[in-house]
């Protein structure tokens, strides 16, 4: 089992290699964006929901900055889908 430090490790490398200045949107990006079209959210609910400031959600969806982890993590815990689906792109189909 690994520990919280590798995982973080592993994650954050995740979320920096896809998060970046390219014109591809990251999975990452690409998976809350299409999160918040699916549920038909804004932005500044999404914030409200997992907790942090709409500022940070805009910087990230925008490619300007990464999430940090616990930034990452409350964003999949609003959504309620996994951390490593968000960031692999790996999520399962809405209905």
């Amino acid at each position: 089992m690994e520990t919280m430090e590798a995982m973080e490790t592993i994650i954050m490398s995740e979320i920096n290699g896809k998060v970046g200045g390219s014109d591809e949107l990251s999975a990452f990006r690409n998976n809350v964006i299409n999160l918040l079209l699916k549920r038909k959210w804004t932005q500044k609910q999404l914030a409200r929901r997992a907790g942090i400031s709409q500022m940070k959600v805009s910087r990230f969806l925008h490619g300007r900055t990464a999430p940090t982890l616990a930034d990452a993590i409350r964003v999949s815990r609003a959504f309620r889908v996994s951390l490593s689906g968000l960031v692999k792109g790996t999520l399962p189909q809405e209905k």
